[in-house]
């Protein structure tokens, strides 16, 4: 995260960074907290609040900017960093924990914990400042639902490009340009539906493993008989010789004798 680091525009709020979008933008009187966690004695606390302003969701990082001049919070320590916040900013992917609070009197907060960037206005010896977002106009679950929609497809975009860990903030100017590439990637827009190819359209029939296909074959290459009005389909046996001397009507007492077998198996 960075203080006061923002590049702003009259017209526009803020430049925007290479290939960065704007998402969402916030009513204006969303209020921002920033608080340090450490309470160590030796060293000072940061601490930073402006009542009005409005909170950009990019597809890089959230930026916020006062509608008015904020003014420093009231402070009985003599040692405190307090100035005055002209604007905020921080990479998606140095947001964590984030979640929304909805208390029983009073507007919808989002709280998050946030990792500062080297050399953005935050004293070293503070590892995590705590973000608590108000929004007295509502927005604070659409901001919650966007901001985890686009933090997660800035996050494929970059292991894709085999950039996971690397923060919103770039690093070599390669990297910066790949992260611009990421970045212009990541929209709300829904994914595409399903369609099918020309191929898929093309086919005949159903899909059949090629194994299905070999043993389909097989069995209707096998000659099949029925017995009776059974529809079970059986290899038929081969045919029975008769011998060159057999007696009139051979043939027709071996068929009542098979008959007469399969009726004393069945019962």
């Amino acid at each position: 995260m960075s203080v006061n680091w923002v590049m702003l525009s009259p017209s526009e709020g803020f430049v925007n960074l290479p290939g960065e979008q704007r998402l969402w933008t916030s009513p204006p009187r969303t209020s921002i907290h920033l608080e340090s966690l450490n309470k160590n004695p030796n060293h000072e606390p940061f601490a930073m609040t402006c009542a009005d302003g409005r909170i950009f969701l990019t597809s890089r990082r959230i930026v916020y900017i006062p509608t008015a001049q904020s003014k420093p919070p009231p402070s009985t320590s003599s040692s405190s960093t307090l100035s005055v916040l002209q604007s905020f900013a921080c990479p998606l992917t140095h947001i964590h924990d984030t979640r929304v609070t909805a208390p029983w009197f009073g507007p919808n907060e989002v709280l998050s914990l946030i990792q500062p960037v080297p050399n953005g206005g935050i004293p070293p010896h503070h590892p995590a400042i705590k973000l608590t977002l108000t929004f007295r106009d509502g927005g604070a679950y659409d901001f919650h639902t966007k901001f985890v929609q686009v933090k997660e497809r800035l996050q494929q975009a970059l292991e894709v490009r085999g950039m996971a860990g690397l923060g919103a903030d770039g690093g070599s100017a390669g990297q910066a340009e790949a992260l611009a590439q990421a970045s212009a990637d990541v929209t709300l827009e829904d994914l595409p539906a399903y369609q099918e190819t020309d191929a898929g359209r093309n086919a005949q029939g159903p899909m059949i493993a090629p194994t299905a296909r070999r043993v389909t074959r097989q069995r209707h290459e096998e000659p099949l008989v029925e017995l009776g009005s059974d529809t079970t389909e059986v290899a038929a046996d081969p045919p029975v010789s008769v011998p060159a001397d057999a007696p009139p009507g051979y043939e027709e007492a071996q068929s009542s004798g098979v008959s007469r077998a399969l009726s004393d198996d069945k019962l």
